[in-house]
Formats: structure tokens, sequence, C-alpha cells
């Protein structure tokens, strides 16, 4: 046994010695010593996409002077990448010994909200391309992630391995590789609406107030007319959303109106939509509104009776798990009843006597299966268009847990109660997302496609 253990000793060490053209680095430290510069980002500032062994044509493992070719992909947030910081790896082929560097080069859109870096690690790895495939199960290695920023400080990736001191491992169980997680962290900034419906109140929330994610304010004028002074045609007042992140104590001020000339004469402030980043490192929000006209020193304010709205940030939830189960509340008695026919049919006993809804279930872990789940970390939709025209969306409103599940409903809209038909047919889909930008969608068909949407007609008798 002691020949054999002395063996096994031996073929790890020789496996993890590396060339000495190498660059050797310190250990990863975030979490540790308060002047190392190093730091541990949570908040999708640096993100390893995936960690991977680089293959020829014929789809065989790379190897250059007998060293395997691993590519690490890793995205940089825009920020960090603006002010000069790259994507890096550090590579350690045992569990203990030399930490070694290598840095990545940019690659794919400058627009895009990360900079993707590609790193290629082809030396000093394990297990090498000459080692016999028994001796893999010995073999181990770790594989720290950073942005290396341009005052030499290191900012770490931990958004998937999120402790201090521990870092990706790279064992045979894995094939010493690290897959793409498509929840860590989405490429495109996950995305949230804030409503702030008529007359007054707290805002509506359709998904997670997300660090690195885009915020939308939707503002209904009428919630302040206090100030409201035009002259001559021009509009001499405005509305603006004063949005401060916090702990930072960042303060972004934007109009939500814009001024309109419906039919080129005349001029009208209408409401308009305002998207903000969130800043990495946001806890939670403060906004507030004000409306004024300057020429006559007008001032009103929208202020949560001066407390502001404060909004948590929080995290992603889980995807989407299942949605379906159409039911329908097209009765006198307006409750559900389960089943949707397709098409549907609005006849004039419908029309005049009965209520028109229809609903559907969806099932999120972690939301739906328990009192109290955050649903307003989750998008809620259906999206509709009449005959062939544009397609419009509205916001689902939630009914009570059934089961596991949560029930959601949409109102139809009030021209489809109309006598004077001024459609042939109303088709629709509802959709439902917990990042504003992946979508799990039900019509015909089953999610997450959905299919052929639905479709609503008129009775012709």
């Amino acid at each position: 046994m002691k020949k054999i253990a002395l063996a096994l000793s031996l073929l790890s060490l020789s496996a993890c010695t590396a060339p000495s053209s190498l660059t050797t680095a310190d250990a990863p430290l975030s979490g540790g010593k308060a002047d190392s510069g190093d730091r541990a980002d949570r908040t999708c500032g640096v993100i390893l996409r995936s960690f991977v062994r680089k293959l020829d044509a014929a789809g065989k493992p790379l190897a250059h002077d007998g060293w395997f070719t691993w590519v690490a992909t890793v995205d940089v947030s825009r920020a960090l990448a603006d002010a000069g910081a790259v994507g890096e790896v550090l590579y350690r082929p045992s569990t203990a010994g030399d930490w070694f560097a290598f840095t990545g080069h940019a690659v794919g859109d400058t627009t895009r909200p990360f900079q993707t870096f590609e790193i290629e690690v082809s030396e000093g790895t394990t297990p090498t391309a000459s080692m016999d495939l028994r001796s893999w199960e010995y073999q181990h290695a770790q594989l720290a992630v950073y942005a290396h920023a341009s005052d030499g400080g290191r900012v770490f990736d931990h958004n998937r391995v999120t402790q201090d001191f521990v870092n990706y491992e790279l064992t045979p169980s894995n094939d010493f590789q690290i897959g793409a997680a498509p929840g860590v962290c989405p490429a495109e900034p996950p995305k949230s609406v804030l409503v702030f419906t008529a007359p007054n109140g707290a805002p509506k929330q359709h998904g997670p107030i997300l660090p690195g994610g885009k915020l939308t304010i939707e503002y209904a004028l009428e919630r302040l007319t206090t100030c409201r002074l035009s002259t001559a045609g021009y509009q001499l007042w405005d509305i603006e959303a004063n949005v401060k992140f916090q702990p930072q104590g960042i303060l972004v001020t934007r109009s939500v109106t814009q001024v309109v000339t419906p039919g080129g004469t005349g001029a009208t402030r209408i409401a308009s939509p305002v998207t903000l980043d969130v800043p990495l490192g946001t806890r939670h929000v403060e906004i507030w509104f004000r409306n004024f006209s300057g020429p006559n020193n007008c001032e009103g304010w929208d202020s949560n009776d001066s407390r502001n709205y404060d909004l948590p940030a929080s995290t992603l939830p889980a995807p989407i798990g299942w949605a379906g189960d159409w039911g329908n509340g097209m009765s006198r008695a307006c409750d559900h009843r389960a089943g949707l026919a397709e098409p549907v049919v609005i006849d004039e006993y419908i029309r005049e006597r009965a209520c028109t809804f229809i609903d559907g279930d969806v099932y999120v872990p972690g939301i739906t299966d328990r009192d109290g789940g955050r649903l307003q970390d989750l998008w809620a939709q259906v999206e509709y268009s009449y005959d062939d025209g544009a397609t419009s969306y509205a916001w689902l409103d939630p009914q009570g847990l059934v089961g596991n599940n949560q029930r959601y409903r949409w109102q139809l809209p009030y021209e489809v109660r109309m006598a004077a038909r001024s459609f042939t047919a109303l088709h629709f889909a509802f959709r439902f997302s917990n990042d504003g930008v992946h979508f799990f969608r039900i019509a015909q068909s089953a999610g997450p496609d959905g299919g052929t949407a639905r479709t609503l007609v008129e009775s012709t008798n």
C-alpha cells in the first residue's frame, strides 16, 4: 500500500509541474486582507460563463506541447470594462502550490452591457495529454475568475460560488470543466417595471429590481395636477422622477413626460416611460416626483407623504417552471370555470349579461408555492392583437394560489363588449417571466413556446 500511495503521489506531483514560462500570481484574497486590493463581486460585475476544453475540427481535444487547452469565457460589466478592467483567470493545477495567471482578449459587441473576454489556459494544465486515463481520477485543479482593474486591484467572481476563499473546483466529476449557467447573471440585463397608476398610492411592481439590471418607471400624469401652466400653445410645466439608489446615494432625475402635437397643431404633454440602469451594489431604491412650472414658481410633490416610495432590490427568482390550465368567466355567475374554447365566441348574451375574463395558472418555485411569495418579482402579461394589427401587452391580475400555482386573470378589453363589431378576430397568448427578457408563453400549445395564438371572435348570430 505504501508503494502505491507513493506512486500516486509522485504521479500527481509530476502532472502538476508547470513550465517556467508561466506567470505566477498571488492567491485570491477576496474577503481577506483589507490592503490586498482584492474584493469579491456578487452583483454581476464579473461572471464566468463557461470553462471548457478546446476541441479541433473533428471534435477531439486540442493539445499543445503535451498540454490540453481550456477556454474560459468571462463577462465583465460595461462599467468595469470601460474603466480599463480586463478579464483574467488564476489556475492552480493541484490543491496546493502556485497559482498561474492567464489574461483574456476582448471579443464581441462593445455596446452590450457586458464585455466578453476569452481566456486560453494552455500550459500547466491537468490532466496532461500523455497521462493514462486511469490517472485522471486522481487529478484536481482550481480556477479563480476576476477582472484586473486599471489600478491593479482584482474583482473576483463570486456570483456562482458565493463564499469567500472558495474557488471553482475542476475534478473528474465535472470533467475538469465548468458549464454554462444561464440563470446566473443573464447576459441581457433583467428588467423591472414600476407602474404608478392614478389617482395615487404605491406603485405596482413587475419584475425584481436587480443591481446591474434595468428599471422602467411608468407614471400616470393624473397623480400630480397642481402645476399645468401653458401659454400660446407652449407647455410650461413638467413632472420629473427623482430616483435615488441606496446605499450609494446616487440620484438620477428624469422627466416622465414628452410634448406632442396631435394632428400637427397644438402641443400637449403626455406620459413617457423612463428607463434607468440600476447601479451595482444597490440594495434599495427611493423614488419621488415633482410637478413644476417655472414661470409662476409652482411646485407639487408625489412623495408618499414625504417618506418617498422605498422599494428593496432583490435577487433573480427561479425561472418559470410551468404555465397552463386555461379557464374562463364567460358566465353571469362571474365565477372561474375550467377550460377555454378555441376559438372563444362572444355572443350577445355574453356581451350584455356575462363577465368576460380569461384565466391561466403559473408555477414558479419559491414564489407561487407558498403564501407571501414575492409576486412582484414576476412578469405576467397578455399579448394580444386585433386581426393583423400590432401586438399590444397588458398586465395580468393575480387571483390567488391554486395548489402550488398562482392564477392570473385577463379582463377582456372594453371594445370586445361593444355591439358594433370593429374587428374580425382577437388573437392572444399569456406570457410569464422572471427577468423580463426570457418569456414562458402559452397559447394553443404548451409552454415555453406556446405555438399559435389563441383566438376570440364575435358570433355572427
